[in-house]
């Protein structure tokens, strides 16, 4: 699989260098991996409808003319890619009711790749034949699985050593949620084949498990037999009851936790925490183990999944920049895009509203970006507002090498104000906040050393008196 943050690297062999040295450019070259998608194509993106706070509608309901409105924290981030200045990513979003397999759908014709709180699993890239058909981005918010119980329970049901056969767990069917479960509570072994002895109920009937791999239950392979189940019945009193809800909405089964049908429904920390808004109900049994959450497309669509798989983690400042940042401010996405577009752009093409908005462009860019785009980071010496325009203008205590003497303001890139001179090159003050010196300064010649002031000349001896003669 391609690894992420690749960038403009395409994978073909360097080709043999010129035998003649090649003119040098007129201009700067563009930034690695600045364009995602030909200009004018729109992407189409499918996303899970019914995942909130993470990925959902803002009306569940299929068929709704807000059922294609996409909101929350992953709805955030492609916001934030549209807004990254020369990327050229549109998307036409589309909600999908149906979360069984929900990420194969991005190795279909009908979608470019496919999101909605998908945690990334290897066996998630594999159909039923075993070919891997779908690769995930390195993934943009992590998550851990939990318990949602009502608040009067919260005390029994703490952890997941207090689940025994008196509880009924209730969990989404096919979710990640679901094989966890399993495996922490012991019912099911590291490749999910389930305890022997257990009592299964199904659509068609009811069975009970041998502990082969003819019953198995895990998030990439369900046996046969097993996709109507409805409902565990534990061999031991120390394993707990499993509800398996089928084709329920979240709010179905949040109705049957609060009507005592389910004592706990089993799923990811964010999602629950979204639920536990609701005072009778409150999250415990965290998991050790975190996972990630990622988008879904097509094994063969290596480019646009590198380049928007590098933009993401931009974003996300390598996961530096997750769900509580995001919940504490849900603009924290955008700013980042702007501080993008502030960096990779050429100060005179910018317009004067771009450069007024961009307020922490190049200090925070220079100080966050990831060391997968060193182009970015570096050119944010040469594109920082100057201090006339330079909203994060920081005050200091005494004036500095670059510093505007009238406001007290230190400029972002460390170099002096448009409207004053800025020092000439090769003085100690034309060096910028990173430590390099300009390429003018490197090459000139050391100073002259100062001249002696000539002292006066001394007054001339006064003559001999004349010798008497004897």
């Amino acid at each position: 699989m391609l690894l992420a943050g690749v960038g403009c690297d395409s994978g073909d062999p360097a080709p043999t260098p010129p035998t003649t040295p090649a003119p040098a450019p007129t201009q700067p070259p563009p930034p690695c991996a600045e364009a995602c998608a030909t200009e004018g194509r729109v992407l189409d993106f499918g996303f899970y409808s019914d995942y909130a706070p993470l990925s959902y509608s803002a009306d569940p309901e299929p068929g709704s003319s807000g059922f294609d409105t996409h909101r929350g924290y992953e709805a955030d981030l492609l916001d934030a890619l549209e807004a990254m200045e020369g990327a050229e990513l549109r998307f036409s979003r589309k909600g999908i009711g149906v979360w069984t397999g929900i990420w194969f759908r991005a190795a279909t014709p009908d979608y470019d790749f496919i999101g909605g709180g998908i945690t990334i699993l290897d066996s998630r890239t594999r159909d039923a034949s075993g070919e891997v058909v779908v690769r995930f981005t390195s993934g943009q918010v992590a998550d851990r699985h939990s318990l949602l119980v009502r608040a009067a329970d919260a005390s029994r049901i703490a952890a997941y050593d207090d689940l025994d056969s008196s509880v009924r767990v209730g969990v989404l069917a096919g979710a990640r949620g679901e094989g966890r479960l399993l495996r922490l509570t012991g019912l099911a072994d590291e490749e999910g084949v389930l305890v022997a002895g257990a009592r299964i109920t199904t659509a068609t009937g009811e069975m009970v498990t041998d502990g082969t791999a003819a019953f198995t239950i895990s998030p990439s392979l369900v046996s046969e037999s097993l996709r109507e189940r409805r409902a565990l019945y534990p061999p031991r009193p120390d394993l707990p009851q499993v509800v398996f809800h089928q084709g329920n909405t979240v709010e179905e089964m949040l109705a049957a936790l609060r009507d005592g049908t389910t004592d706990a429904f089993a799923r990811g920390q964010i999602a629950n925490l979204g639920a536990a808004a609701d005072p009778a109900l409150v999250v415990t049994a965290l998991d050790d183990l975190a996972e990630y959450g990622g988008f879904a497309f097509a094994v063969d669509d290596t480019e646009l999944h590198a380049c928007v798989d590098e933009k993401l983690r931009y974003l996300t400042d390598d996961l530096r920049l997750g769900y509580p940042e995001w919940q504490a401010n849900a603009g924290v996405f955008r700013e980042r895009a702007e501080a993008w577009a502030c960096a990779v752009t050429p100060p005179r093409a910018r317009s004067s509203a771009s450069r007024t908005t961009g307020v922490t462009a190049g200090r925070r860019l220079l100080r966050s970006a990831p060391a997968t785009n060193p182009t970015a980071a570096a050119a944010v010496i040469e594109t920082a507002p100057p201090c006339d325009t330079c909203a994060e203008a920081r005050p200091i205590r005494r004036l500095r090498p670059g510093s505007d003497r009238s406001t007290g303001r230190e400029c972002a890139n460390g170099g002096a104000p448009e409207d004053r001179a800025a020092p000439r090159s090769g003085s100690p003050f034309s060096q910028s906040r990173s430590g390099a010196l300009p390429a003018a300064a490197a090459t000139t010649t050391p100073r002259r050393r100062p001249r002696r002031r000539r002292r006066p000349p001394r007054p001339a001896p006064k003559p001999a008196p004349p010798v008497a003669a004897r």
